[in-house]
């Protein structure tokens, strides 16, 4: 019965990518990936603007897209629209004047006070940083510059949240007292690691220099002079008004997100900020370039890039080389709320998506589609309503008719679909529910798919969860043999397997 239901699937979503039942396929608006004119029915006079809001339309379909998106072009606004729903509670519509809660915005915030001291000659990027703070260890932090900290490349260990609890309420010298006495991973500028560690440092660093709290500098020094009225730290906020209250998909069901403290990492906790204020603060930005260039490029991680059929890659093959930094929130993997801000330089282009319901995956799916606009390359087709159908599957169906619609999808050119990231958070979400039996399945499945040590930590954390401590260790080795420098997930499964 199943291979029947999956024939039948792959018949009637081939022909509904082939574009034959056209009046019910959700990819009628946008066409295939190979025309490279543009969507059916657009004519070449079509403008930026049709094209984005034509997209935009697409992801909205079926509330597949709940968020405000901003495209600028040549230093104007070319694009700005709103979709979905703020609060499902009161029916309230998402706005341009929309607030979002964005977590890592408070990084780009410390870039730029940090830049403001570098202008001031006040501290240099290869000053060693307990120059500064001399109450750190010197075992531990001696030879770690001020550069290394702001390239996440300074050695210690980024995994905050391993070290404290997340759901209490932490001061920047608490935090400061974890770090001091946590020993170096490795050689300081050897190796890339993200976290929270070396941004707590720098806002320490701010505090220093300024004498006075690192969120005051930036109120009164970044965020006050910028006139962004509707940004700020979601932690001295009881109430945010026109606050678009963050849900996660389960299931193709939108449930309230997660409550998560705001208070956890201290002074770079959440904060919040409407499109708007954002396209203000990197215009900023890119005024500063114009005059302090590499300085500024250093200090943002500005990257030079090459284009291939929409995607950012470091090899520049097609000889068309831009430079670009993304800021890149991911807390919708659980927090119900992600947002991606690219700033193309050599384009003078601004394209900023913030959402209350997507994950990352998603967001690079839209902000593929806009830069082969801007690039004049084939449009491809949009992810929309695949996850759903994936998800549905999953659960009513089993993981191997999930696993055939995939292959159909892949086949039809939509290999944006990252099945990766849906297997990690189904099985994430089945051991969430104790529903062991079907998260073994669906681990097993994914680690024999995609054979990474993604995969594999997933399978161990499942056999850990079900008591089986051999196979539970036996998987988080070879996890650990793919991907020995992932600080993040290493020292959790190293105590496991030292304790076991």
């Amino acid at each position: 019965m199943i291979k029947a239901r999956e024939v039948i699937l792959t018949i009637i979503l081939s022909i509904c990518l082939n574009g034959l039942i056209i009046g019910q396929s959700p990819y009628a608006l946008i066409g295939t990936h190979k025309q490279a004119s543009g969507p059916s029915g657009w004519t070449k006079d079509a403008s930026l603007a049709e094209k984005m809001q034509r997209i935009m339309e697409t992801w909205a379909m079926d509330d597949e897209f709940s968020g405000t998106v901003l495209i600028s072009n040549n230093g104007k606004i070319i694009y700005k629209g709103s979709f979905g729903l703020a609060d499902r509670s009161f029916d309230m519509n998402n706005s341009i004047f929309s607030k979002y809660r964005i977590g890592h915005i408070a990084f780009h915030f410390t870039q730029y006070a940090i830049i403001q001291w570098l202008l001031k000659d006040k501290i240099n990027l290869a000053d060693n940083i307990d120059q500064y703070i001399p109450e750190l260890n010197a075992n531990h932090f001696r030879h770690v510059t001020i550069r290394d900290l702001l390239t996440f490349q300074s050695g210690l260990n980024e995994d905050l949240e391993g070290l404290i609890s997340i759901k209490d309420t932490h001061t920047l010298d608490e935090l400061m007292q974890v770090i001091n006495n946590e020993p170096r991973i490795s050689s300081p500028g050897t190796q890339f690691s993200f976290g929270w560690t070396s941004y707590v440092i720098l806002a320490k660093l701010v505090e220093v220099l300024s004498n006075d709290s690192y969120q005051n500098y930036v109120q009164r020094n970044v965020i006050d002079p910028l006139e962004l009225t509707n940004t700020g730290f979601a932690s001295n906020q009881r109430i945010i008004k026109n606050l678009a209250k963050p849900y996660v998909s389960i299931f193709g069901n939108k449930v309230n997100a997660p409550q998560v403290n705001y208070s956890t990492f201290g002074p770079l906790s959440a904060m919040y900020s409407t499109i708007g204020d954002l396209y203000q603060f990197h215009r900023a930005i890119s005024s500063l370039m114009r005059t302090n260039d590499s300085i500024v490029k250093e200090v943002m991680d500005i990257r030079t890039y090459g284009i291939n059929q929409g995607e950012l890659s470091k090899s520049i093959n097609s000889g068309q080389g831009i430079q670009t930094f993304d800021l890149l929130d991911m807390n919708g993997w659980f927090g119900g709320y992600s947002s991606l801000l690219t700033f193309l330089t050599d384009k003078n282009a601004m394209i900023i998506v913030l959402s209350n319901t997507f994950r990352a995956s998603e967001i690079y799916d839209i902000r593929r589609r806009f830069v082969r606009i801007l690039f004049d390359l084939p449009i491809g087709l949009p992810l929309p309503k695949t996850k759903n159908k994936l998800w549905r599957l999953l659960e009513h169906h089993g993981v191997e008719s999930a696993v055939e619609y995939y292959k159909v999808l892949f086949e039809q050119g939509i290999a944006s679909l990252p099945i990766r990231d849906e297997f990690m958070f189904l099985c994430r979400e089945m051991r969430k529910q104790q529903r062991f039996d079907k998260a073994l399945k669906v681990s097993k499945l994914f680690a024999s798919l995609d054979k990474s040590w993604v995969a594999f930590r997933e399978l161990g954390e499942t056999y850990r969860l079900m008591g089986e401590k051999a196979l539970a260790k036996e998987n988080f080795i070879k996890a650990l043999k793919l991907q020995p420098d992932n600080f993040n997930w290493k020292k959790s499964m190293e105590e496991y397997l030292f304790q076991n």
